[in-house]
């Protein structure tokens, strides 16, 4: 029992390292066919870098060996010519083998699963194992090659977590385990020097960092298709509606008309155009909303305004909703609030979107409590309501235009509501923001005070 906790435990430690909660089933699959299409590439450069450096480190310990041995008799260590010699020719034939059973093992079902494996596995199969662990059986110790963390992060630029386990295992091999084994030095010097010790950390923090800001590079623009795909599909259906529904009114006009005469329309066939045509004109005009409440393009018209009263005829316009949904309202904005600074049919407008969300986001008989308060030269302002909430997830690109959350996306709208609410809170010089946890949701905004 206590092997099979282990291992399970195992298993959510590794599945949080390969799939953490901010990651997109999108970004995933693009995460593991990069890898997918990158491991050939990884093979070849692999097998050309040790060609290269084989070339070199055969001129300098075979072909050039004299110059070597003159070297060692400075230092009366001749003996280590052969030993070197030795490394030399493991290293290379080591390489190669591993490299060939990377090959061998890609076509494992498990590892083309999970090609993250890789990522460990194929720095190791390269440099980790030939160079650190066979120089540690040999005599000749090696330092982590920083060409091989820079190789990995250029080739693979995902997966930050395993990118740190790669490289602090032969770290920690190079500064503890050389040491226990009597390695600390080679050929009479240490090979510590704390300008190398802090050239490897560097090198190790920049690659982390650089994966970090791609991973979270791509995440954005996943993200960003994925909202733009569903504007597009909302877009479609919003505009689908109501062309289907003149385009059928028409032809059923057409077909009960007589060929060459004069076509009649009721008033009430007529009415029904109408609407279908200004639905259209009103979907039209909601595509041009972020242009035309991008800032600075957004003029406002500030007066000194009670708050109160752009509430209450908010509250008022929302009244039969309110009562529809059975929407329990406590208002705590009073007209005893001091005078704000404002454009009153903006934030009018900041209330509408909240409000309306509040009641069409959420089901029936929810309490919506309103609040303000002074807080230094701005009012806070609150909308709590004790619906169900907004993931965590979503939160950091609520504000976002064409946001769309999944229980939102079958609704009418384009997801500028609250894109819209940020632009006017933003040119009034406040700001905005929400609180939600597992249940009930918490909107704040801030306003200028009036200086009267």
């Amino acid at each position: 029992m206590m092997n099979k906790a282990i291992q399970m435990d195992g298993q959510k430690i590794w599945k949080a390292l390969l799939q953490p909660s901010q990651s997109s089933l999108e970004y995933r699959q693009w995460r593991d066919r990069l890898l997918r299409r990158r491991f050939w590439l990884a093979i070849g450069l692999a097998v050309a870098y040790l060609i290269i450096q084989g070339v070199a480190d055969f001129y300098e310990v075979f072909v050039n060996a004299e110059r070597l041995l003159q070297n060692l008799q400075l230092i009366e260590r001749t003996d280590l010519l052969p030993l070197i010699q030795q490394h030399y020719t493991l290293h290379k034939v080591t390489a190669i083998v591993l490299l060939i059973g990377l090959s061998l093992l890609w076509n494992w079902r498990w590892i083309r699963k999970h090609p993250a494996m890789i990522l460990i596995l194929f720095p190791w199969a390269v440099a980790f194992i030939p160079e650190i662990i066979l120089g540690a059986f040999i005599g000749i110790p090696h330092r982590p090659s920083l060409i091989m963390f820079m190789a990995q992060v250029a080739i693979a630029p995902v997966y930050w977590q395993l990118h740190l386990i790669s490289q602090a295992v032969p770290i920690l091999f190079y500064l503890l385990v050389y040491p226990l084994l009597g390695l600390a030095s080679f050929a009479g010097q240490s090979i510590y020097s704390f300008s190398s010790i802090i050239e490897i950390i560097l090198v190790c923090i920049i690659c982390e960092v650089g994966v970090y800001l791609f991973e979270q590079s791509k995440r954005l623009e996943l993200e960003a298709n994925r909202r733009l795909q569903l504007c597009i599909h909302s877009i479609t259906h919003d505009l689908r509606t109501p062309v289907m529904g003149s385009l059928m009114l028409l032809k059923s006009i057409r077909q009960h008309s007589s060929v060459n005469q004069p076509i009649e329309i009721s008033q009430t066939e007529m009415e029904q155009l109408i609407q279908g045509g200004d639905r259209l004109l009103h979907l039209m005009n909601s595509l041009l909303i972020p242009q035309a409440f991008s800032y600075p393009e957004l003029v406002l018209q500030c007066h000194s305004t009670h708050l109160s009263a752009i509430v209450n005829t908010v509250l008022k316009d929302f009244h039969p909703s309110l009562v529809k949904q059975n929407v329990r309202v406590n208002n705590g904005i009073q007209s005893d609030l001091p005078l704000v600074n404002v454009d009153a049919q903006q934030i009018g407008r900041v209330f509408k979107n909240l409000i309306g969300n509040a009641i069409s986001h959420n089901p029936s008989g929810i309490s919506l409590t309103l609040n303000a308060k002074r807080s230094r030269s701005m009012l806070k302002v609150t909308l709590e309501d004790n619906g169900i909430g907004i993931p965590f997830a979503q939160q950091e690109t609520l504000f976002e235009p064409y946001m769309r959350g999944q229980q939102t996306q079958y609704l009418p709208g384009l997801g500028l509501g609250l894109y819209i609410c940020r632009q006017v809170i933003v040119a009034h010089g406040g700001a905005i923001g929400v609180q939600s946890l597992t249940q009930g949701t918490m909107f704040w905004f801030t306003l200028p005070l009036s200086e009267v």
